[in-house]
């Protein structure tokens, strides 16, 4: 083999080397990117912004510090500057708990430092939802919102290289698109008889047989922090309405009340022997809950 030849089949060899490298080295990049860009995703999905935060090229965006902030309170999800009360944070929860995406890895791009690819995120239909008129129950707003076909974000995720490292950027544009749904206002209840855990008899030493009685008391507990104005009780002797008692959550009946059916045995007076029933409504007469005894005599 003469000198020319050996020295062409050297340079053959190291071409073949060096783009053997290069195609080694676009691979480790790309699948690289690809982690790193399904981490991303998941990140922007769940709303997980001190995740997000790691993975953002700052210096790419033209956000001030305070609108990072902004972000990041936006995506706690607790009542105050963005959400009015814990309904508000309920609905909104709804919606960013159920953000799925999908990213598609035919479409990445790699060009030196720089790298894309692209992502559809399904968010539930929140514009239809809020603008119905008869949803007023937080429960309602939950059938609502899922009854639509989803809405679908497609966006391409934007990544610098550095250091080895991927970094995403551009990441507002994105969150503006994905997180607009933080900008509505959700004003929904729950109703009130979901909010009760519990009910008791007050001051009653004997469950199950009740005779000689001079006081009668029964009241109901809510979820800490409810507002039960407007709520009313109904006291009921053998079915007939006996006393009305308004913006309380415990009501009584004593022998000592005008109107309170009595019997006398000997000195004292007690009450008259029946079916005592105490039935809680609120403000629009719906019951939340109702019980009765029956009070004997010797």
């Amino acid at each position: 083999m003469n000198a020319n030849l050996k020295k062409f089949l050297a340079i053959i060899v190291i071409v073949c080397s060096v783009a053997a490298s290069g195609c080694s080295f676009r691979s480790e990049s790309r699948q690289q990117l690809l982690t790193i860009s399904n981490q991303v995703a998941r990140a922007l999905a769940s709303c997980d912004f001190d995740e997000l935060e790691t993975y953002i090229d700052k210096e790419s965006d033209v956000n001030s510090l305070d609108q990072w902030e902004e972000w990041n309170a936006r995506l706690t999800f607790v009542p105050g500057r963005f959400y009015e009360d814990s309904n508000s944070v309920n609905a909104v929860k709804m919606i960013a708990d159920a953000i799925t995406y999908e990213l598609y890895p035919d479409t990445v791009k790699i060009s030196d430092n720089s790298g894309s690819i692209k992502c559809v995120f399904t968010i539930p239909d929140y514009q239809q939802a809020v603008q119905r008129d008869d949803v007023v129950l937080l429960d309602d707003f939950r059938s609502a919102l899922f009854k639509k076909v989803p809405l679908e974000y497609e966006v391409t995720l934007n990544f610098r290289q550095k250091d080895g490292n991927w970094f995403i950027t551009e990441c507002s544009d994105i969150m503006n698109v994905i997180y607009d749904f933080t900008n509505y206002e959700y004003s929904y209840i729950i109703p009130l008889k979901d909010l009760v855990i519990g009910s008791q008899w007050i001051d009653i030493p004997y469950m199950g047989y009740y005779e000689e009685m001079q006081f009668i008391g029964y009241g109901i507990q809510f979820v800490e922090g409810t507002d039960y104005s407007g709520i009313y009780c109904v006291i009921r002797y053998n079915g007939r309405e006996i006393k009305r008692e308004y913006d309380s959550n415990y009501s009584t009946v004593d022998a000592f009340e005008d109107g309170v059916p009595t019997e006398n045995w000997g000195y004292d007076t007690y009450l008259a022997t029946g079916d005592y029933e105490f039935t809680f409504y609120d403000s629009d007469g719906n019951e939340l809950v109702s019980e009765s005894i029956t009070v004997y005599s010797y």
